[in-house]
């Protein structure tokens, strides 16, 4: 938070700054007026020290409040004082409560209007003789220079204050318009993944529709829980699309690859899954590029080879994780460089300081390699295991 913006805040309660400024004063005018030889009687001069001090704890929330009781204070102890005051000076509380007056009162006239009371306050008290027995016209100038320069002061500190607020709002917009960019690439992949799989799955059924219907409703069933996920998984991104308070939900990390595979098998693809190193903890935007990386991969695979042998390698580092889908030689996941689908993986990748390779192996497999660096601020994370953990395909 700037510091204008902290000034400027009205909290509830006092806050620790107005409990020290107040007790500071407290302190100063109960010395006067109790300490100081001068007329009238103690305990009334230190009456008129807590009335023109103790009002400033409200002087966020009641600025306009504060001001005219502190003035009426000082009017009255003027018009009422048979001799001049030496006891407690009323300017210092003054001043406080005019800045009080600046910074916290919107309306431009009512601050203006409020700014003169201490200026009409002071002028009866000092023509009045209450706290000098002899005023010189020096006086009102001396009053009217410190009045007007804290009055003005404390407009200032709004102004920038709402400046402050002001840029912090059009911060906030940036923030929800990259979000609501960064979904609209989700339902690109949410779309593509889903509608592969439907188009898969529904190619299948048709297929065996004809000879052998037990396993066509199979792939049938495969359509329609894909469909209704894709459209679940729509509406929530679309409701954050749509409004501010939608409800969000957990976005899919790498723990769910099991299911990335289990889908591509349902649609034919006879994949292995090798995972190597020790899963730990991802930062979430690391872990959620490396799952739509692996996503967007074996959707080229369903859709530009179809039903063949693949391989996905998980290779979890201390420094980074490392990604692979590759197929068999002979077929293609697309050429480098070309849809929506490698550039969104070029992205995400991009964005966390990685790189991706797509293109046509040695061996003539075609392979998506992916490189996602981590950042580790922390101590205590396993270290990767020499050994693999593979899944082989049924």
């Amino acid at each position: 938070m700037h510091p204008a913006q902290r000034i400027a805040s009205v909290p509830r309660r006092p806050t620790r700054l107005d409990l020290a400024i107040v007790a500071a004063l407290l302190a100063w005018a109960l010395a006067e007026a109790l300490l100081a030889d001068g007329s009238g009687p103690r305990w009334l001069r230190a009456l008129t020290a807590c009335a023109v001090v103790l009002p400033l704890l409200a002087r966020r929330r009641h600025p306009v409040a504060v001001m005219a009781f502190i003035g009426g204070v000082l009017v009255l102890r003027g018009l009422t004082a048979e001799v001049p005051e030496s006891g407690a000076t009323p300017f210092p509380s003054l001043l406080v409560a005019t800045f009080s007056v600046g910074l916290h009162v919107a309306s431009l006239r009512r601050a203006v209007l409020a700014g003169l009371v201490p200026i009409v306050a002071m002028t009866v008290t000092l023509l009045s003789g209450a706290w000098s027995g002899d005023p010189q016209p020096g006086d009102l100038v001396f009053l009217l220079f410190f009045v007007g320069g804290t009055w003005a002061i404390g407009r200032l500190v709004r102004h920038r204050a709402a400046q402050a607020d002001a840029a912090a709002s059009v911060r906030a917009h940036a923030a929800v318009a990259a979000e609501r960019a960064r979904i609209a690439r989700e339902l690109h992949d949410v779309v593509a993944h889903s509608i592969s799989i439907v188009s898969v799955q529904a190619a299948a059924a048709d297929a065996y529709l004809e000879r052998d219907s037990a396993q066509a409703r199979e792939h049938l069933d495969a359509v329609r829980r894909t469909a209704h996920d894709a459209l679940a998984e729509m509406r929530r991104l679309c409701g954050v699309l749509r409004e501010n308070s939608a409800v969000l939900l957990p976005q899919p990390t790498l723990g769910r690859v099991g299911e990335l595979v289990d889908e591509a098998r349902s649609a034919g693809v006879q994949l292995e899954l090798v995972e190597e190193g020790e899963r730990h903890e991802l930062p979430p935007g690391v872990d959620l590029a490396a799952f739509r990386i692996l996503q967007e991969a074996l959707t080229n695979v369903r859709k530009h080879a179809g039903a063949v042998t693949a391989a996905v390698r998980i290779g979890y580092r201390r420094d980074g994780i490392d990604l692979e889908v590759r197929n068999a030689p002979g077929t293609s996941l697309g050429e480098p460089g070309s849809g929506h689908g490698l550039a969104g993986m070029h992205e995400r990748a991009r964005v966390y300081g990685g790189r991706i390779h797509a293109g046509v192996e040695p061996d003539g497999s075609f392979a998506v390699r992916a490189r996602l660096p981590i950042a580790l601020f922390r101590r205590g994370v396993p270290a990767p295991l020499a050994a693999a953990r593979r899944t082989p395909h049924p």
